[in-house]
């Protein structure tokens, strides 16, 4: 794999109280007022991290999309019987309507896609990203969005999708991509790689130990392993979902804090949704 570089990231993690100032973000009153909470995390945190450069491609990733939108405009179907709906709502509900914000906020016609597919939704939305990259764009941005709602996370623990010692987070985090590095390059992508299934503590482990081996790592190169899931650390440990929470997109945050902390060698991050969604990926300083 190409060497692909974390050139600017950003990250709004409302459980940790991060929240900006949406006013100096999205100065045009009348469109922030029509944005529920994740459009306005999402344009928020996608434009801190696109600042100043000219984008060549925008990959928005969700597992759930706008749940306050699409919970708003059901319930206007409800109570309207189908008739007289207000379309800014069922806009807003659609998946993709962050990445169309997004480009029109940034001027950009360049290419636009939005994966939607549960717990591998941003890992998806990253193999896109490196195949663009591969094929000679610049500037590729790159983000993992999810909201929470009340009635969802009951739905939710209702479905057993919810552990009951987890709490239901949701989070905005956004990199800028590219082959070439610049000054401010956070970190740099080794591998990635998925897994859809069942897998035993130990089977996750020797999953890691092979990956690690196939990329030339030994488990003492690894200084930081952000878990996301039950894993044998290497290095320092860091629960991410102990500060972002559980969502399906939740692995952005930990990529976030681990290219954010790692100041030397290889950070691991391990993450894993439902039990059944599982994901490595390896970075460098």
């Amino acid at each position: 794999m190409q060497k692909i570089y974390i050139n600017s990231l950003s990250s709004i993690c409302p459980p940790k109280g991060d929240a900006p100032d949406y006013k100096a973000l999205i100065p045009n009153a009348n469109m922030r007022r029509r944005m529920g909470r994740m459009l306005k995390m999402g344009v928020a945190s996608g434009l801190q991290c696109a600042a100043g450069v000219e984008v060549e491609a925008v990959i928005t990733t969700t597992g759930l999309g706008c749940l306050a939108d699409t919970e708003k405009f059901l319930n206007e179907m409800l109570d309207n019987g189908g008739q007289m709906l207000n379309p800014t709502t069922f806009i807003h509900s659609t998946f993709n309507t962050l990445g169309g914000q997004l480009a029109l906020l940034l001027h950009s016609n360049a290419y636009n896609m939005t994966y939607a597919q549960c717990g591998h939704s941003f890992e998806n939305g990253l193999t896109d990203a490196a195949l663009l990259l591969g094929e000679g764009r610049r500037n590729v941005l790159l983000g993992g969005i999810d909201e929470r709602i009340d009635s969802g996370e009951v739905i939710e623990r209702r479905l057993g999708c919810l552990d009951s010692d987890a709490f239901r987070g949701e989070g905005a985090q956004f990199f800028l991509l590219d082959t070439a590095p610049t000054a401010a390059s956070a970190a740099a992508f080794v591998d990635f790689s998925t897994f859809s299934g069942k897998m035993s503590r130990e089977e996750v482990d020797e999953w890691i130990d092979r990956f690690l081996s196939d990329n030339g790592v030994v488990s003492g190169d690894v200084c930081l392993t952000a878990c996301g899931g039950s894993c044998k650390v290497r290095g320092e440990r860091m629960a991410f979902k102990e500060e972002c929470g559980e969502y399906p997109t939740a692995v952005a945050y930990g990529l976030y804090r681990a290219a954010s902390e790692l100041s030397e060698g290889y950070a691991l991050v391990y993450n894993c949704y439902l039990d059944r969604y599982h994901s490595l990926i390896l970075l460098e300083k």
